[in-house]
């Protein structure tokens, strides 16, 4: 099952009630130019079949999913942002797409050209990869939400 399609089964399940109609190409390619970023296939996936549309979405673990509109990068968010590890000099091409419990943290998915793409980061207290790619984080979020919080 991918990603999406994984997660599209646990808000059903869960009754969240997360309205995820289904963004256009032309959406995400222009989410794509204004950031400066070809997004990660399965993230890419995500926001064309998943991501919420219309304002906060939070499922029963306390994850709020941003909708298309609010991902931001997290260089804008914060005017001192984080150091980012393996790619200091790209702190904007890491884009926020979730937060937990009304920001305690975020997790931003790195979208430069590094060998960090794909690398999902926990924003927070103690900063950090909590997973190799979007699949990984769904899947951890899915079943063991704290795996995913700052160390």
């Amino acid at each position: 099952m991918r990603p999406h399609e994984a997660l599209l089964q646990f808000w059903l399940e869960a009754g969240n009630g997360i309205d995820t109609p289904h963004a256009s190409e032309a959406e995400v390619a222009k989410l794509e130019v204004h950031f400066g970023v070809r997004f990660p296939e399965d993230f890419r996936d995500y926001l064309l079949n998943a991501a919420p549309r219309l304002g906060e979405s939070m499922d029963k673990n306390l994850t709020t999913w941003w909708d298309i509109s609010r991902i931001a990068s997290e260089q804008a968010i914060n005017s001192q942002p984080i150091a980012i590890d393996g790619d200091p000099a790209n702190p904007h091409k890491y884009l926020i797409f979730a937060d937990y419990m009304i920001w305690c943290w975020a997790w931003a998915i790195a979208c430069g050209d590094t060998d960090q793409r794909g690398k999902i980061m926990v924003l927070g207290d103690s900063p950090g990869i909590v997973a190799d790619n979007f699949a990984t984080f769904v899947d951890f979020r899915i079943e063991d939400i704290d795996s995913l919080g700052p160390a």
